[in-house]
């Protein structure tokens, strides 16, 4: 399941016009490639969950690290980490949370 959160009501971003209350939407709703593109976007809180943990992103581990290395803040980069249990994409992540710590 995959949930947005838009800081402005009717943000539209993939062909949706996002609420600010919380939206649910099944995991195949959005593309792996429009679900980078949310994830990137500072106007959405999006959170991607899923039952199978090597999944938890919904994206592929290149992908998802791809993603990271492109997170303008660590809200988007938080979008990556929750529930993320592949070594790779942990590495990543706190890679990208040290540079923008800098």
């Amino acid at each position: 399941m995959i949930t947005i959160k838009s800081r402005q009501e009717g943000f539209r971003r993939c062909g949706v016009a996002h609420s600010v209350a919380v939206t649910s939407y099944p995991d195949d709703r959005f593309s792996e490639k429009e679900q980078l593109i949310l994830a990137n976007e500072p106007m959405l809180h999006v959170v991607v969950e899923s039952n199978d943990p090597s999944k938890s992103t919904g994206l592929k581990a290149n992908d998802a690290i791809a993603a990271i290395k492109e997170a303008p803040d660590r809200a988007a980069l938080d979008v990556f980490v929750q529930g993320e249990t592949r070594k790779s994409v942990i590495e990543a992540s706190k890679a990208r949370w040290k540079e923008l710590e800098a």
